[in-house]
């Protein structure tokens, strides 16, 4: 799987706005945490990076937003 493929794959199955930051592999999901994949700081969630192979689930987590790095392994 590519990262495009990836990326595509979680903006179509995310229920909240996604935003790909200009230039980057870096996704903005509002509302979302990916709950096996994170990290957390005293501000916001942070998102660990995922293989090109596998698709990370997610929950919803309000009032907070996850950013999440896709490099291929």
């Amino acid at each position: 799987m590519t990262e495009e493929f990836l990326c595509n794959n979680i903006i179509n199955l995310c229920p909240y706005p996604v935003v790909a930051i200009d230039g980057q592999q870096i996704i903005k999901m509002a509302n979302t945490a990916f709950s096996a994949l994170i990290g957390l700081d005293d501000e916001h969630l942070i998102g660990a990076s995922v293989s090109s192979d596998s698709l990370p689930a997610f929950e919803v987590l309000l009032g907070n937003t996850a950013y999440i790095n896709f490099n291929s392994a």
